[in-house]
């Protein structure tokens, strides 16, 4: 998903088994992470030009996971040092693929 910094980025609980939460390490310098309840409608401010990585906490090994691309991708080296489940890493290493 692309936005621009100054957006607000809506998750919307469908389901009270799941969550939005940015990744640890995943977020540009300066960026606020969140961390929603599940079942619970959380947004995310975009303060910061880079990449944004989301989790649903229970399933992240499972690779349910989002990627938020806002401006410059001046974080992408940090980003893709990280440790990762091998399912979530493999539908980043696609989308960074298409970056």
């Amino acid at each position: 998903m692309k936005a621009n910094v100054g957006d607000t980025i809506k998750f919307v609980a469908v389901d009270a088994g799941h969550n939005a939460e940015t990744i640890p390490g995943f977020l540009p310098d300066g960026a606020t992470p969140i961390t929603g309840k599940a079942g619970e409608t959380i947004e995310m401010p975009i303060t910061q030009e880079g990449l944004y990585g989301i989790q649903c906490h229970p399933h992240y090994g499972l690779g349910m996971v989002a990627l938020i691309e806002a401006g410059k991708l001046v974080n992408i080296g940090a980003v893709k040092a990280l440790h990762i489940p091998k399912k979530a890493a493999d539908k980043f290493d696609t989308w960074f693929d298409q970056l």
